[in-house]
């Protein structure tokens, strides 16, 4: 910042001299507190296995590229004093992330920094036996001039402790954090841009209609992943899954999978998802998403019809499809499961997005994965065919009030869609959970298998 820096950081600069004051210690002490506060709740080995440590990551990596300095914790002190934020739910969300990160390196760090520092300078007695009262985990013994901390270090633990006292995370006994967002806004149109884009892929197709009846923005699409000549088999099969099923990205991983079992004649389909929603095995706690469905469908629409025809030329009429994901990064660090799903959805959202502006050149809004699965959501509560315990367990959820915040909460006033009409039965691993009854047992599906139609 171009601010001068406060009493506090000048005295850590000079490498805590004689002139530091007893109350500058504690408020380094008070600095300690808050990040002990702030890992308190969840640990960083929590947040790594659920992949929120990454994401921290990459937005305070994000936010330091827009400060001279390189520096994300300067860098949030400067847009906070200017109020240069989009939305109060940006800055919460950095915020978050240079908490926790800070947290954590501060305790990391600042112990051997203060052990370097004032084992190197005299003290008074006084200020002796306060040290030792505020920190008594630190080891005063003098350290070399090689342990000491470098430049670099020294301004990080700076910008870290500076960042902590202005702006304090909330105390975990406290009361539960209020949200930022405005309370009368739809929440679906806050959280979901798929149903955006959705929007105005309605509305490019009810233009289009007007010159041709029969015009459908899937088809439009599904026309050109046949066209590109850079999309192979794999990436065909994947896009063709999504607009079908509705399955979400991360389950076409090699975590999960997508098993198709066709008929002879190749008019029937049986779609296998196993779910990616469903908890931890290794925390035994409950999940809020099928862990198996199998979705039984006609196939009317064109994407249907080829996996039909894929899955005919495999023995048994059957395939299994995964997508393959390192299990390492670049630097031969092991990958976390969430993190190779992660980047699934990744890969998937830039081939979406990329034939996305191949089809609809003019649309200003970006295609992803998940527009296929409102798209199918809104086919599916838009007709009379389909319970919403039937749409709950095609959607993979556990409860039917999920939906609503999936695709359209209105009726649609025409002709139902070919992709909801396609799909005539559903089986689901638990039973689905409804507002207005209590929790029913779990119910196990008849075994497709031993029907003589396993897929």
């Amino acid at each position: 910042m171009e601010d001068a820096p406060d009493s506090l950081c000048e005295r850590l600069g000079k490498a805590l001299r004689p002139e530091l004051t007893i109350e500058d210690l504690q408020r380094v002490h008070q600095a300690v507190d808050l990040a002990v506060n702030a890992l308190s709740e969840r640990t960083p080995s929590e947040l790594a296995a659920t992949g929120s440590w990454q994401t921290y990551g990459k937005r305070a990596a994000s936010l330091a590229r827009t400060h001279r300095s390189r520096d994300a914790y300067l860098a949030f002190l400067d847009r906070d004093q200017r109020e240069d934020w989009k939305s109060p739910s940006q800055r919460q969300d950095f915020r978050t992330a240079l908490t926790r990160l800070g947290s954590y390196d501060l305790l990391e760090q600042l112990p051997s920094f203060l052990r370097w520092a004032l084992a190197n300078e005299p003290r008074s007695d006084r200020r002796q036996a306060l040290i030792k009262d505020l920190f008594p985990d630190l080891n005063l013994t003098p350290v070399s001039d090689e342990d000491a901390p470098d430049e670099t270090l020294t301004a990080a633990i700076l910008n870290m402790t500076r960042f902590l006292l202005e702006v304090p995370p909330r105390v975990a006994a406290g009361p539960p954090q209020k949200t930022v967002r405005s309370p009368k806004a739809s929440r679906k149109k806050q959280s979901s841009g798929a149903y955006a884009t959705l929007t105005a892929l309605r509305t490019h197709e009810r233009r289009k209609r007007s010159d041709d009846p029969d015009y459908c923005w899937r088809l439009r699409f599904w026309q050109e992943v046949c066209r590109d000549r850079h999309i192979g088999p794999l990436e065909k099969a994947s896009m063709a899954i999504l607009m079908v099923s509705g399955a979400r990205p991360s389950e076409l991983s090699d975590r999960h999978g997508v098993r198709i079992w066709a008929s002879p004649d190749g008019k029937r389909l049986i779609i296998t998802v196993r779910g990616a929603k469903c908890g931890s095995e290794t925390r035994q706690t409950a999940g809020k998403g099928q862990a198996r469905r199998h979705l039984h469908l006609r196939a009317q629409t064109p994407m249907a019809k080829w996996l039909a025809e894929t899955a005919l030329k495999y023995p048994g009429q059957r395939f299994l499809f995964r997508l393959k994901t390192p299990r390492f990064d670049a630097g031969g660090k092991p990958l976390t499961r969430v993190e190779r799903s992660r980047r699934v959805s990744q890969r998937l959202g830039k081939l979406c997005r990329r034939i996305g502006k191949q089809a609809f050149p003019r649309m200003r809004k970006h295609l992803t994965p998940y527009v296929f699965r409102h798209a199918l959501a809104s086919d599916l509560r838009g007709t009379s065919n389909h319970s919403p315990e039937a749409v709950a367990q095609i959607l993979g959820h556990q409860s039917d009030r999920t939906q609503q915040h999936y695709g359209s909460s209105k009726r649609l006033r025409r002709e139902a869609s070919p992709f909801a009409r396609q799909i005539r039965a559903v089986e689901a691993s638990n039973a689905v959970r409804s507002p207005n009854r209590p929790f029913r047992a779990r119910v196990e599906p008849d075994s497709l298998v031993a029907r003589g139609q396993g897929a």
